[in-house]
């Protein structure tokens, strides 16, 4: 039953990394960036924050990636010999 619960887990942790890192954040940055700028007057800190997400998307990818792994590892627990 561990497993099971182990595995679906990691299953969502990797959805959620991806839609957040890819979809929310990189995604969202390019379309959010492309907004910024073909506004007429552009606002400095918008295209900062668009850039920013677009930078940290990786890295908050593996973030959550490596939280969801770290959950399942502890629900696992150690295997009996």
């Amino acid at each position: 039953m561990r497993e099971k619960i182990a595995v679906s887990l990691l299953c969502v942790g990797v959805i959620l990394a991806l839609y957040i890192g890819i979809g929310v954040m990189f995604i969202g940055g390019i379309v959010g960036l492309i907004k910024v700028v073909k506004a007429v007057d552009t606002p400095t800190g918008l295209v900062a924050l668009n850039i920013l997400k677009i930078v940290l998307a990786g890295p908050v990818t593996h973030v959550i990636f490596i939280i969801f792994a770290g959950i399942t590892k502890a629900i696992k627990g150690k295997k009996k010999e």
